[in-house]
């Protein structure tokens, strides 16, 4: 599973450098370099403190995971990636406005 790839590009999605992200996990900045390149896998704890900063269910980033590592065997793991950050940032963008009204 590539779940280090899809939490590098969650992050790189919300435009946060890994020097600023690390503290907020309370990780160093190397060892989230590690999970990133895949060389580390992340605790359950790890993936909560990601959902919880980004907002995104922890089960989804499993998913996605999983999805990406099938759609890169297909060669189409960019824009899967992309559709899927798409489709959550739509439906969270819309619930803020919701909230707001």
């Amino acid at each position: 599973m590539r779940i280090g790839t899809v939490l590098k590009k969650i992050r790189m999605i919300y435009s946060i450098n890994a020097k600023e992200l690390a503290p907020q996990l309370d990780i160093s900045p190397s060892y989230l370099s590690e999970i990133e390149h895949n060389k580390k896998i992340p605790s359950l704890e790890l993936l909560e403190r990601y959902s919880e900063i980004f907002d995104i269910k922890t089960s989804s980033i499993i998913l996605m995971a999983e999805d990406y590592q099938k759609n890169t065997e297909k060669n189409k793991s960019e824009k899967f990636i992309q559709k899927r950050m798409l489709n959550l940032l739509t439906k969270f963008s819309s619930s803020e406005e919701k909230n707001d009204a």
